[in-house]
C-alpha cells in the first residue's frame, strides 16, 4: 500500500490495511510523530520491509510516538490496521497533545515517548547528511 501525502501538506490521516503501507511527503523531514487511534499496536520504519525488531517502534493502541530520525527523508513505513494520523516535522516540538491519565494503568491518549531518536548512524553521518541536504536547499 502507498500513501502520497498532497504537495506541501505535513499531516496525513489514513487508515491501514494491515500491510505495509508507505506514506511518502513532498518535502523532506526530520522526524515524523505517529498517533495511533486504532484498536490494535502498529509498526512504524525509516526502511521498506522490515518486520518488527531491530530499527522498528511500535506504537500501542491509542497512543503517540515522537520519532526524530535526523535524516533527509520523506518516506515513512507503517504496518498495521486501523486510523493513524502522522505529522512530518523538523523539530522535536510534540505536535498531539497529552491526555492525563488521572493515575491511572491506562496508557490509552497518552504520549508513550517523548522522542525517540533514530541511533543507526554515528553523529557525523547524520550530520553530514543535513549539511548537504542544506546546501541542496
Amino acid at each position: 500500500m502507498e500513501y502520497k501525502v498532497k504537495s506541501g501538506e505535513r499531516f496525513a490521516t489514513m487508515t491501514l490495511d494491515g500491510t505495509e503501507c508507505a506514506v511518502t511527503f513532498s518535502t523532506i523531514y526530520r522526524g515524523f510523530e505517529v498517533k495511533n487511534n486504532s484498536k490494535n499496536d502498529v509498526i512504524i520504519s525509516l526502511k521498506k520491509g522490515v518486520s518488527e525488531g531491530d530499527g522498528t517502534v511500535k506504537i500501542p493502541a491509542g497512543e503517540c510516538v515522537n520519532y526524530m530520525h535526523y535524516r533527509p527523508l520523506d518516506t515513512l513505513y507503517i504496518t498495521g490496521s486501523g486510523e493513524v494520523i502522522i505529522a512530518a516535522k523538523n523539530d522535536g516540538n510534540q505536535v498531539f497533545k497529552r491526555t492525563s491519565g488521572g493515575g491511572d494503568d491506562n496508557k490509552s491518549g497518552k504520549n508513550i515517548s517523548g522522542i525517540i531518536e533514530y541511533f543507526g548512524d554515528t553523529y557525523e553521518t547524520i550530520i553530514g547528511e543535513i549539511l548537504s541536504v542544506e546546501e541542496e536547499i
